[in-house]
């Protein structure tokens, strides 16, 4: 399990995202993403932004926080690299439990 004192990462944002909670939340993204793109292959005259927009509002709405909060919590973690190894550590994890695999984005959209 991964641990950070508050010294170690100054400043973090206004409801920051942990680790976990985290990784729970880019993992359903990546997995929406992938569910999505399926349907741009098949019809090149598919809205992915429009439904890729209602997933990850449904994401958030799930994991009970802002895309704001997302979008915060996931810069902070750019910033700082050992966080953002344990951030893909843990996706890795879960992607693993189901058997597939993970590459990270490191966009900050």
């Amino acid at each position: 399990m991964y641990a950070c004192t508050p010294n170690t990462h100054p400043n973090k944002p206004d409801g920051f995202i942990e680790v976990i909670p985290m990784s729970k939340i880019v993992w359903d993204i990546a997995r929406a993403d992938e569910y999505v793109f399926g349907f741009q292959l098949r019809d090149s005259a598919f809205s992915d932004k429009l439904l890729m927009g209602k997933a990850r509002a449904e994401i958030f709405k799930i994991h009970k926080v802002t895309a704001a909060q997302f979008a915060s919590s996931y810069r902070y973690y750019q910033q700082y690299p050992d966080l953002q190894k344990a951030l893909y550590d843990s996706i890795m994890s879960l992607a693993n439990k189901e058997g597939r695999s993970f590459i990270p984005n490191t966009s900050t959209q």
